[in-house]
């Protein structure tokens, strides 16, 4: 079996009825369907028992979201996991069988996947080279991250980190040279912006310069040590140089017009540019 698509629930049955016919309806036969529930009371359990397709279930109290995905790993026997909880989609019902022979050894591949938040939808593209800045900055969507099922069984979230112990197990890892990392240029999901990672924004990018000042506290003494110590430095004063900062946004920006058709696309680059000439004019301090 190749991949296991795991769904954390908890009192979401509109939620599931978006998530669960997205998992069921997809081509690719070689994966299993793992549900599991904490014990919810909105008709959630007994929707659950309504879909034939689902290879394990459970539904009782837990920890937590992150108490819940470790109980998914347990159950897996998938070569690769993919978490798609309640509430988010498969880009297409294609969207397993388009990434399926990509799956080969990195710990960790991840696809593209489009947010939407009050009804404007964004493409989210993972970066092609990983960086501390943006393991500071920014985080790996669940919803298109294609994990190894050795990995994870060998390395559990840690329950303790209530909102972001997906961001810092791979940060932890990645930062130590413990885990393999791997972009892929295809659109797999679909998710909304209404989960408690989104909902605690500020509480999670205040948490992050701290957590990776641990991480980073653990590395053997040395020139990479010193490198990482100094970027953490300029991410908390806000005084990373200007390039650094912007090279990101722009590409993101640039990488999503070119999805669009010609006419579309130069628009919305030539519009982004001129939002970012105002900010800068008026509001962006480079010293």
């Amino acid at each position: 079996m190749k991949i296991s698509v795991i769904t954390v629930c908890y009192n979401n049955l509109e939620g599931l009825k978006r998530t669960l016919p997205s998992v069921a309806t997809q081509t690719y036969d070689d994966y299993e369907m793992i549900v599991i529930d904490g014990g919810s009371t909105d008709g959630s359990k007994e929707y659950i028992q309504s879909i034939e397709r689902i290879d394990y279930w459970v539904s009782e109290p837990d920890r937590g979201i992150y108490h819940a995905m470790n109980k998914g790993i347990d159950a897996a026997h998938g070569e690769y996991c993919i978490f798609m909880n309640s509430g988010d989609t498969f880009f297409s019902s294609q969207a397993l069988e388009n990434v399926a022979d990509k799956l080969v050894s990195k710990d960790f591949y991840v696809a593209r996947s489009t947010f939407f938040q009050d009804n404007v939808s964004t493409t989210c593209i993972p970066p092609k080279k990983m960086t501390i800045h943006f393991i500071l900055s920014n985080a790996l969507n669940h919803q298109g991250s294609f994990i190894r099922t050795a990995f994870l069984k060998e390395n559990h979230y840690d329950e303790t980190i209530p909102i972001q112990a997906d961001w810092e197990l791979f940060g932890r890892k990645w930062l130590r040279h413990e885990c393999t990392y791997e972009a892929l240029p295809i659109m797999t999901s679909i998710y909304y912006l209404d989960g408690i990672s989104t909902i605690k924004l500020q509480e999670v990018q205040d948490e992050r310069p701290g957590l990776v000042t641990e991480i980073v506290k653990t590395l053997p003494e040395g020139a990479e040590k010193r490198k990482y110590e100094q970027e953490i430095k300029k991410f908390q004063s806000g005084q990373e140089p200007w390039g650094e900062r912007r090279v990101g946004f722009i590409k993101f920006k640039v990488d999503r017009a070119m999805e669009l058709s010609p006419l579309l696309g130069d628009w919305k680059i030539l519009r982004n540019g001129f939002r970012m000439l105002v900010k800068d004019l008026f509001s962006f301090n480079r010293t």
